[in-house]
């Protein structure tokens, strides 16, 4: 099991959480920090004295940002370097939330830039507020340089395909690859 701790506005909060955490010492969080800027959470601390935290303990297996500008993007990264712990980065669309008017405003950017993400050390990459589907498929291929595809010899399974009535093949892939979990996927 894994907790998504996101959209973590303060260092205060991130201590509270990880605090928290400890309760349950078999489980394993991320954090996640919305951000002002290019430079700091949204409470005004330093984004990487914030994502420091991440490295003191052994249950956060990432730190990152989400629900921030992608322009800011970038900048946040190169500022978490020295981290060991692995990046999560997953912006929103770049359009603003206006609460009073109960609407998003502005312009939502072309793209996001997962490519110079993954190189400045995210490794886990999406999108928040106001980035669908499409988004998601252009970073992925982005990241792939290709739509994402998994070639193998058919081979032997257990036979519950069979027992569903439903033809399945199962793959030993050709080369290592991200795998989803054991189970049944549809596929074209």
């Amino acid at each position: 099991d894994l907790f998504a701790f996101e959209t973590i506005p303060s260092r205060l909060e991130a201590e509270v959480l990880i605090e928290l955490l400890r309760d349950y010492p078999q489980k394993c969080a991320w954090l996640s920090f919305s951000c002002r800027d290019g430079a700091q959470v949204c409470h005004g601390e330093s984004f990487a004295d914030c994502a420091a935290l991440a490295d003191e303990s052994a249950q956060i297996v990432a730190v990152g940002v989400n629900c921030t500008a992608p322009e800011y993007i970038a900048g946040l990264l190169d500022s978490v370097q020295a981290l060991r712990t692995p990046r999560v980065v997953y912006p929103n669309s770049g359009e603003q939330w206006v609460a009073g008017e109960n609407r998003w405003a502005g312009q939502g950017c072309d793209g996001l830039a997962a490519t110079d993400w993954f190189r400045r050390g995210a490794r886990l990459i999406g999108g928040c507020c106001r980035t669908g589907p499409a988004a998601i498929r252009r970073m992925r291929a982005e990241l792939l340089g290709r739509p994402y595809a998994i070639t193998g010899r058919v081979v032997h399974g257990w036979g519950m395909g069979a027992k569903l009535a439903y033809p399945t093949a199962n793959l030993d892939p050709v080369e290592p690859k991200f795998l989803p979990a054991d189970g049944v996927y549809a596929g074209w």
